[in-house]
C-alpha cells in the first residue's frame, strides 16, 4: 500500500518498480494509469430566524477544509422576488450577511463553487423567517375630558414602525 498525500485531481500515470529479492526478479510496470477524482463535500447551512430589523446571517460549513465561493439565493415562496448574495469560503467556512430583508418567510439555496483541486461543487437548501417586530404607538392628549362640540386633539406617534395608522372611534375610521 502506497499513500500519496493530496494528489491533485485528474488523470495520473505512474511507473511502479518492484526491486525484487533473492527469490524474485526486479519488475517494472510503466504507464500505470489511474484517476484522482474530486470528492463531493458535505455542506451545511444554518440561518436562524430573526426579528425585523435585525440582520439574518447564513453560516455555511463545508467539509474537507474546502475553499471557493458560495452563492446564497434567497426567494420568497409564492412570489417572483429573489436576491443573490455572494460569499467566500475559506478553510471550509463562509459567513454571509443577509442584511436588509423585510419580514416574511424565505427559502434559501446555497451553491458552493470549489476553487481547489479536491472538492466538487455542492448545493444545499434551507428556510428561515424574518419575524415582524412589535409595533409601539404613543398616544397623548392635551386633556382627558372634552365638552360636546369642543375640538379634540389626540397625537399618535408610531415608534420603530412604518405603515398606515387608522383610528376607529364610534364606528368611524380616521386616517392620521
Amino acid at each position: 500500500l502506497i499513500e500519496a498525500a493530496k494528489l491533485l485531481s485528474g488523470d495520473k500515470t505512474a511507473t511502479v518498480v518492484f526491486y525484487g529479492d533473492s527469490n524474485y526478479n526486479k519488475l517494472t510496470l510503466d504507464n500505470v494509469k489511474f484517476t484522482v477524482s474530486k470528492v463531493t463535500p458535505t455542506i451545511n447551512v444554518t440561518v436562524a430566524d430573526v426579528t425585523y430589523p435585525s440582520k439574518a446571517v447564513a453560516v455555511i460549513n463545508i467539509s474537507n477544509m474546502a475553499n471557493g465561493t458560495v452563492k446564497v439565493n434567497l426567494t420568497v415562496p409564492g412570489t417572483t422576488w429573489s436576491k443573490v448574495i455572494d460569499g467566500t469560503v475559506s478553510n471550509g467556512q463562509a459567513i454571509v450577511d443577509l442584511t436588509g430583508l423585510s419580514g416574511g418567510n424565505y427559502d434559501v439555496k446555497v451553491e458552493f463553487i470549489s476553487s481547489d483541486d479536491y472538492n466538487k461543487d455542492a448545493t444545499v437548501f434551507t428556510k428561515f423567517t424574518v419575524l415582524p417586530n412589535n409595533s409601539l404607538i404613543n398616544i397623548s392628549m392635551t386633556k382627558k375630558t372634552y365638552a360636546v362640540g369642543e375640538e379634540i386633539e389626540i397625537k399618535f406617534e408610531v415608534i420603530n414602525s412604518s405603515g398606515d395608522l387608522k383610528i376607529l372611534i364610534d364606528g368611524v375610521y380616521y386616517n392620521t
